[in-house]
């Protein structure tokens, strides 16, 4: 499904983030990179890079944990009852 451009990242992993001491995100950083664009690129990359090793090509993951970012990701940007796949279309690891 189509989703309106958004204010993307383009570099997000967890390294580019600054949490205070209980964990809690205060800052994402490292934005030159940023751009417009459709948002799910930065979730696609963040699945990746929660998937797969960047030396070798060996998953670390299963289908099952892209699936549960998918619908976090949903719950959040679209409300807890969100269809993860009629919002966002379906995951690709």
């Amino acid at each position: 499904p189509d989703l309106p451009p958004a204010l993307c990242h383009f570099d997000w992993h967890l390294g580019n983030t600054l949490c205070n001491d209980e964990g809690r995100l205060q800052a994402v950083i490292d934005w030159e990179f940023a751009g417009v664009g459709d948002p799910r690129l930065d979730l696609a990359r963040h699945c990746r890079l929660e998937r797969w090793t960047d030396i070798v090509c060996r998953d670390r993951g299963s289908d099952r944990d892209t699936a549960e970012i998918w619908r976090s990701y949903a719950a959040a940007r679209f409300g807890a009852d969100a269809d993860a796949v009629l919002c966002l279309g379906p995951p690709e690891p």
